[in-house]
């Protein structure tokens, strides 16, 4: 698994360690990292042999979701491609045999708190925040978001996906999106250390029991995934969303003035 660019994949005593590796963009997915990502999952759900897989980001970000440069120049091919990819990416995940633990840090955005609220533990860290922005970019949480966190919060959770608003990690774990907050830095250590606890424990009974709770996840993702997909790939044509792209442009570039300028 050495052929990623954008994946940094290492295993250690049958852990898989998986680190997002964009941190000069906060790990946010553009097409290769979409890509790359789909297919490791793919070849994970099919034979994982690790005992369990940690999840993480590189830099200070576990992820900020997609990449809105990268779609807003994106071409029909490569939007088409990067939507073909978001069911099994999601379903594929889900369908790992072996128990995935998210360790997050940071910005948790948008199709990063997708992923990551997908996994069957989550550890956060103290400055894990987290959001589905969706619809202030214009378009439908439909890569999984809306799926996800209504499962885990109940359908408050829609006041989250419509408004954008954003949770720190005590938050989230009052609300029942996360397992765990631990102090800033600490979220690898401790989601390694449970990763080594489940590796090391009974794995058909682990296996047997992970696969029958994940039966609701897959009943829900039946039933909504692919709805949302197809109308969040149609509001990306929306008035809104360009509107939405043009001011997100717009702050980079005041942002970047601003630099030259104290430089």
């Amino acid at each position: 698994m050495t052929e990623y660019t954008t994946l940094l994949v290492e295993e250690h005593d049958g852990i898989l360690h998986i680190r997002l590796n964009r941190p000069d963009r906060l790990n946010a997915f553009d097409g290769p990292m979409h890509r790359e990502l789909t297919d490791l999952i793919g070849r994970l759900r099919r034979d994982c042999g690790a005992g369990a897989v940690v999840l993480s980001g590189v830099g200070r970000a576990f992820s900020a979701g997609g990449d809105a440069d990268w779609i807003g120049s994106a071409d029909e091919d490569q939007l088409d491609d990067f939507f073909a990819d978001g069911r099994s990416l999601i379903e594929d995940l889900v369908r790992i045999e072996v128990p995935v633990i998210a360790a997050v840090t940071g910005p948790v955005i948008g199709l990063g708190a997708t992923l990551a609220l997908f996994a069957d533990i989550v550890v956060a860290d103290e400055t894990a925040v987290f959001a589905d922005p969706h619809v202030g970019m214009g378009v439908v949480a439909g890569d999984g978001g809306a799926v996800i966190w209504p499962l885990l919060m109940g359908l408050r959770a829609k006041r989250f996906l419509l408004t954008g608003d954003r949770l720190d990690a005590p938050a989230a774990l009052q609300f029942g999106l996360i397992d765990e907050v631990v102090a800033t830095g600490a979220a690898i250590d401790t989601a390694v250390g449970l990763a080594r606890r489940l590796a090391d424990g009974p794995r058909e009974a682990i296996a047997g029991t992970k696969a029958t709770a994940n039966r609701i996840l897959l009943s829900a993702l039946d039933e909504a995934l692919q709805f949302g997909l197809d109308l969040e790939r149609q509001t990306l044509r929306s008035a809104d969303h360009r509107a939405a792209v043009a001011r997100f442009r717009e702050r980079n570039d005041r942002r970047t003035d601003g630099a030259a300028d104290d430089a």
